[in-house]
């Protein structure tokens, strides 16, 4: 039986934008720019941009109260999805046997491979969002290096939580550090006149956003959505959507000073 005309334009319509909306570019990927930016002037680490250290002071306490924990796999193989340059990376190298580093940038990528010389670390360029970083093996330990709130799309989001599942082995640990809400509102607009947030989603302008998915303009400007703010509980509700169970959860909340609320979570993986 013949599909009536309306509706076979339709289909042909909608399997039209989804072929236009994968191949649009993602909201992350001008973060290479940034990367060859950073080689160009020497700035070794995206911390270092604007900050005095190499790993945020609240990460790496939360990490050591991790690795102190009984059920830590201190002894295992760990892979950091949105590694940059590596320094997260090396640190955890020298807590277990054998590490693995993705990004979706090149430069970021080379840069690591230059700073970790003296260490046995595997980097790979990779988008987390897809099924690719599953053929890399399978972990003891999966750390979001502050990447996953760079993951605007809910689709997105939901991809790389299936691939962390994917990745680690039974009883597998995965470590999320994340900016979250609550968030200092005026605080932020002072610091960062150029940003909007529409609903929980912080965004950049640019001059051209054509190009990228989730793109809006807003009063005759383009922006691009850069970082999720959901609320702590919500992060928390999405790691236990996807079959994994917190252990250890840690919330720094906003301030004035620092206008924007982290979270730290040690997630095991269920059992299916």
């Amino acid at each position: 039986m013949s599909q009536p005309k309306a509706l076979c334009h339709f289909l042909l319509d909608t399997q039209t934008e989804k072929v236009q909306s994968d191949l649009m570019k993602k909201p992350y990927e001008p973060h290479e720019d940034e990367y060859r930016r950073m080689a160009a002037i020497g700035t070794k680490s995206w911390f270092r941009r604007n900050r005095p250290w190499d790993i945020d002071p609240h990460d790496e306490r939360f990490l050591e109260d991790v690795f102190a924990q009984p059920w830590a796999p201190n002894n295992g193989h760990a892979i950091e999805l949105g590694c940059g340059t590596g320094p997260l990376t090396r640190w955890l190298a020298k807590s277990v046997l054998k590490t693995t580093g993705v990004d979706v940038s090149e430069t970021a990528i080379r840069m690591a491979r230059k700073q970790s010389k003296s260490l046995t670390i595997d980097y790979r360029v990779a988008d987390i969002c897809t099924k690719d970083v599953r053929s890399f093996g399978k972990f003891d330990l999966c750390v979001d290096g502050r990447c996953f709130h760079g993951i605007t799309s809910p689709k997105d989001r939901r991809a790389v939580l299936e691939n962390v599942r994917d990745l680690l082995k039974p009883n597998g640990i995965f470590i999320l550090m994340s900016m979250c809400a609550p968030i200092e509102r005026s605080s932020l607009a002072r610091q960062y006149p150029d940003q909007k947030i529409l609903r929980n989603v912080i965004y950049n302008p640019v001059k051209r956003a054509g190009a990228f998915s989730g793109a809006k303009k807003i009063n005759g400007q383009q922006y691009l959505p850069m970082r999720f703010l959901g609320h702590w509980k919500f992060l928390l509700s999405e790691l236990q959507k996807s079959g994994l169970r917190p252990l250890l959860v840690r919330f720094n909340h906003c301030l004035p000073q620092e206008p924007v609320s982290s979270l730290n979570v040690a997630a095991v993986k269920m059992e299916d």
